[in-house]
């Protein structure tokens, strides 16, 4: 057991550590919204407070599911040019309409905003059942997804810039520079809210999100121009840092208050429950039924990559000097 509990605790420090499999923000990001949240619903709820630790641990358990489902991957983004002629603010709430105008691929384009109404129902009902154990993973994962659809780069089929020359600019943008620049004392006080017409609502974050795309990629053809495109050098990342901090920092803030007002919501919907105290531990398991990887698709050559690069980043991470200090800026 103990051997066990090592291992776990030894991957999740791996996932942390290594950017590659981190497709989301990267983790250290993931907990600091889902603790944000957790902490930032009202008063009312009191209670959700003393989750914020298993919030925050189990948040990044999304990307480790993805070594083992065929269908994880799909729930952290939507590519919203493969749904056209829809768009981000008519997209039907009914899955059913949707394979009707789009056929069945559509899941492969993304369906976080779907995946995120189907645990709202589902976190709703645990709360009003006092299963809140079961209520604990279902909130922590749909921390995830929320948190991804606020990176705008997991709102677009050119995530990653090659369509338009700026290959890897989304590792650069949301892992590799709040490696060096984020601290969670930038985030700004988080609030809650009770929604009554959450479709729309949820729609609304996605197309403000998807908006917010043209900054990020600006900001990193200025950042590459000013160090002769030298993308891996420290000047990048403090041109990309200086460009973009606040860009960041608002979709990282929104990310964590509207996180904490779907957490609110569900507990209003329940009927305001008196919620019991964290358990001592949660499943690491997925909370969803599972369609294992087979084939190409197995997981096995990318757990044995994931440790190979885990090992070396890490231990190049011990090597690497502090970062030249950053000049300060309004935020």
């Amino acid at each position: 057991m103990r051997y066990a509990y090592t291992i776990r605790r030894l991957s999740l420090l791996l996932l942390l550590a290594v950017p590659l499999a981190a497709a989301g923000w990267g983790g250290r990001l993931h907990m600091d919204i889902n603790r944000a949240a957790a902490r930032g619903v009202p008063d009312e709820m009191e209670g959700w407070h003393r989750y914020a630790r298993f919030m925050a641990s189990h948040s990044i358990m999304p990307d480790l599911w993805k070594g083992s489902d065929l269908y994880e991957g799909n729930r952290h983004y939507i590519d919203l040019e493969g749904y056209a002629p829809l768009t981000a603010t008519n997209l039907p709430r009914d899955q059913e309409s949707l394979r009707e105008l789009l056929g069945k691929g559509h899941r492969q384009r993304g369906h976080a905003p779907w995946v995120i109404m189907d645990l709202q129902e589902k976190l709703t009902a645990a709360m009003a059942a006092g299963q809140w154990v079961e209520a604990a993973r279902l909130a922590a994962a749909q921390g995830h997804y929320m948190a991804d659809l606020h990176q705008p780069l997991h709102t677009t089929e050119n995530y990653d810039g090659r369509d338009s020359g700026q290959g890897g600019v989304h590792l650069r943008w949301e892992v590799e520079m709040p490696n060096v620049y984020w601290r969670i004392g930038m985030m700004p006080e988080v609030h809650a809210e009770h929604l009554t017409n959450l479709w729309p609502t949820l729609l609304g974050w996605i197309d403000q999100s998807h908006s917010r795309i043209p900054e990020i990629f600006e900001a990193d053809d200025k950042a590459a121009r000013q160090t002769q495109f030298n993308v891996e050098s420290r000047a990048y990342y403090f041109h990309l840092w200086q460009s973009s901090s606040n860009l960041f920092i608002e979709q990282a803030h929104r990310g964590a208050c509207h996180l904490a007002s779907l957490w609110y919501t569900a507990w209003v919907d329940a009927g305001r429950p008196k919620i019991d105290p964290p358990p001592d531990s949660l499943s690491e398991a997925s909370i969803w039924k599972t369609v294992p990887l087979t084939g190409e698709h197995a997981s096995w050559p990318f757990l044995v990559a994931f440790g190979v690069i885990a090992l070396l980043i890490l231990l190049l991470s011990l090597r690497r000097r502090p970062p030249p200090p950053v000049k300060s800026r309004p935020l």
